[in-house]
């Protein structure tokens, strides 16, 4: 990461060569031993307000994921680590980071406006923060880009962010699920309300939670399957059938 340094009297910029640390650039191209850049009371050094905190990164070689603790200062199941700006990168991708302006936490594979989030990057000088996405692989800074907010979330917790040809519905009768073509409409409707509709990412989660709350054993069935060579009395008097009892006299 290149160093720039501003003049106090002049207000001229210089910048470290690129080639050469010991020594430092302007505009004009000339040059400035960095000793007496760095050393010297009548230059300061310009540093970029960070616009962002990161969360959380993840170690290549490790396979680690690491935790902001405090700053500067991360943590994972077997350690803490302190971290710079200039430590992140392709041997330590980020993850997760806040954008401090809104507070908004962005994470590899958001759904933002520039796109899902493949990378997320930090300036040169470390101020700032950007992104990259499926549909643009160039910088996105973070100030041209938010969070797309889903259309909805499926009964079984995931979020749908475009309406697609099918879904696996379930109404209030537990019929078996069934497919049903989504639109504005049905999210707006009837189809929308939780007492009469749910609807699932899949057949398999909506056949799931069919099985697991309709009403369609009696508490002979339960009998039933405890075996025909048992004393069925011995289960009718057991805390657990009990249990059931109890509740099926509350339905």
């Amino acid at each position: 990461m290149n160093k720039e340094f501003r003049h106090k009297g002049t207000g001229e910029v210089v910048k470290q060569y690129e080639f050469d640390e010991r020594f430092y650039e302007d505009e004009d191209g000339c040059m400035y031993p960095s000793r007496f850049v760095e050393n010297s009371l009548d230059w300061e050094e310009i540093k970029e307000k960070k616009t962002y905190e990161v969360l959380t990164y993840k170690q290549v070689e490790g396979a680690n994921l690491y935790h902001l603790q405090g700053e500067g200062v991360y943590k994972t199941k077997n350690c803490n680590i302190s971290f710079l700006n200039s430590d992140f990168g392709d041997k330590n991708p980020i993850i997760s980071v806040k954008r401090l302006s809104d507070g908004e936490i962005f994470t590899v594979g958001d759904k933002t406006t520039k796109g899902e989030i493949t990378e997320i990057l930090l300036s040169p000088c470390g101020g700032a923060f950007g992104i990259r996405t499926k549909e643009h692989n160039n910088w996105s800074g973070s100030a041209t880009f938010s969070k797309v907010k889903p259309l909805y979330t499926t009964y079984d917790g995931v979020e749908r962010f475009e309406f697609q040809r099918e879904y696996w519905v379930i109404n209030d009768k537990y019929i078996p699920a069934h497919k049903f073509t989504i639109c504005h409409t049905h999210l707006e409707g009837s189809l929308s309300e939780p007492k009469i509709w749910k609807i699932f990412s899949t057949e398999e989660k909506a056949q799931e939670y069919a099985l697991g709350f309709k009403p369609c054993l009696s508490l002979n069935d339960l009998l039933s399957v405890w075996g025909k060579d048992v004393d069925i009395d011995f289960y009718r008097k057991s805390p657990l059938f009990k249990n059931f009892l109890t509740l099926a006299k509350t339905k």
